[in-house]
């Protein structure tokens, strides 16, 4: 029997239960009936004092919307505890507004600027003059929560109190899933603190990756970024050590998409170890992914981010961080992932990275030649560029010159700007996983007919097996029928979508 982290009885409360729900979407897809029957009634206890705000803000960025709204459903009529007036709300951000936000708008650009934990005068201004224009808050507030950047929003908003503007009860919206993103963070710290302490024993350095970082470096100290999970950077033995200590301890490697081995050898991260209780997940890095597709240019060689790691510098007392060139490509490489779909938090991060400073560009430069992505790195650093970022027009003029795109630029740089803010069922083109598979199509360095070719083998999952799936996986995958059988209704369905999202 495992023992219990040693900070579990001072955790914070506060959307505790919240979280438990959403962690049945999080990790195990909603697939698991009994849990999610369970945290789902632990929402409407008698003492409870749910937080539908900070659930409904989640499952607009976690994209699994729908099945949320479906599970608190569940029972329907009266006496289910979830209040009417959420569900009336929550059921239109589902369906989504017919205005498309985009960052061309008046919403995106207002939403870019409040971002920002360091506004400068001059975007205080101009926030201020979007803010007195023509606003669709309420498509506003949904693009915030889809693209994970409520809690900086919310922060600018109230400051500038522009918050006053929003029609009831918007701002009160934002300001609920603001507070539960300062509860989880809260609860994130508390667990770093302890995994802090734990690797400093087993003399394991503590490098953070993503999120983790950058909320304690360039958001707020912890406050205006929501800090999901933690990652972490290890070499392969500590990557070892660390999973055994933590399982002793208690936590499990969920394997409900891939086995243990599957993570190990085609991702860049071990299983990810997991404190359902909590509803925390912690995920061990032994490299840096790349949106490359061939196998042997997946991940980013041993040997380089070995150097990228000895390269770290300080974080704080506890901790370290990749340095600003090497974060700006970690960010600007994991941009490329599920069709861009709500990825616009990660593009504000790296604009942020930029915009703070310290980045050295020549080293930018020269890692993402060691890596073969500089046309990937052009791809994304043109993207936050758009959204005002500093950067270097050489750099990128540069990068582009180097290396010829493999990818389709043109149409992914469409995709990117209609998806950054989340899948919006109104304004979308295609069902979300046709999204996902158009965009894994056009990242082939193949002519279109092996585009199309490689379109038709995984949409009727042609040559798949289950070799590496996880428990949940092998449940959610279709037969080659079946597949068939979706193709024949499509034209139904998507009128179906369509229909349902005029409602």
């Amino acid at each position: 029997m495992g023992h219990p982290p040693s900070y579990a009885s001072a955790v914070i409360p506060e959307v505790l239960a919240e979280d438990r729900f959403l962690w049945q979407f999080w990790v195990n897809k909603g697939m698991k009936p009994a849990p999610l029957a369970a945290t789902r009634a632990a929402l409407t206890v008698p003492a409870a004092s749910t937080n539908w705000e900070y659930i409904a803000g989640n499952a607009l960025y976690g994209g699994f919307e729908q099945e949320v709204l479906r599970a608190l459903r569940h029972g329907g009529g009266a006496g289910t505890g979830v209040p009417s007036d959420f569900m009336e709300r929550f059921a239109r951000d589902v369906a989504g507004s017919r205005h498309r936000v985009i960052p061309g708008t008046s919403e995106g650009r207002l939403l870019v600027l409040c971002a920002s934990p360091r506004m400068l005068p001059a975007e205080d201004d101009e926030a201020t003059m979007l803010a007195s224009g023509r606003i669709d808050w309420e498509a506003l507030v949904a693009a915030a929560a889809r693209g994970n950047i409520t809690a900086a929003v919310q922060h600018n908003l109230s400051r500038l109190k522009l918050d006053v503007k929003m029609p009831n009860p918007l701002a009160s919206v934002m300001a609920a899933r603001a507070r539960g993103i300062a509860a989880r963070n809260g609860r994130v710290l508390g667990l770093l603190d302890e995994i802090i302490g734990l690797l400093k024993a087993h003399n394991i350095r503590v490098l953070l990756l993503k999120e983790s970082g950058l909320a304690l470096s360039h958001f707020g100290n912890g406050r205006l970024r929501m800090m999901g999970d933690i990652d972490l950077l290890m070499t392969e033995s500590e990557i070892e050590r660390f999973v055994a200590l933590l399982e002793s301890r208690g936590y499990q490697s969920a394997e409900v998409l891939w086995t243990k081995e599957h993570y190990r050898v085609a991702h860049h991260h071990a299983a990810p170890l997991v404190q359902s209780e909590l509803a925390m997940k912690i995920e061990p890095h032994h490299a840096i992914a790349l949106p490359v597709l061939p196998a042997d240019r997946r991940l980013a060689t041993p040997a380089l981010v070995a150097l990228m790691a000895s390269r770290a510098v300080r974080l704080d007392a506890k901790g370290w961080c990749f340095t600003p060139a090497d974060t700006l490509i970690h960010l600007c490489l994991d941009l490329f992932g599920a069709a861009f779909l709500g990825k616009m938090g990660q593009a504000c991060d790296a604009r942020e990275v930029v915009r703070q400073g310290g980045v050295d560009w020549q080293l930018l430069e020269e890692t993402a030649a060691e890596l073969g992505a500089e046309a990937h790195l052009a791809f994304s650093l043109r993207l936050i560029a758009d959204l005002d970022a500093p950067v270097p027009a050489e750099v990128i003029g540069r990068l582009r010159a180097a290396r010829k795109p493999s990818f389709g630029a043109a149409r992914l740089r469409k995709m990117a700007e209609r998806n950054l803010f989340g899948y919006v069922r109104t304004t979308a083109r295609h069902s979300r996983p046709a999204e996902k598979l158009i965009f894994r199509s056009l990242l082939l360095p193949a002519s279109w007919v092996g585009r199309v070719s490689f379109l038709l083998r995984r949409y009727l999952y042609v040559g798949w097996t289950n070799e590496g799936v996880g428990e949940l996986g092998r449940q959610a995958h279709p037969s080659t029928r079946q597949a068939l059988g979706r193709i024949l209704t499509l034209p139904i369905r998507a009128l179906r979508r369509w229909t349902s999202s005029r409602q």
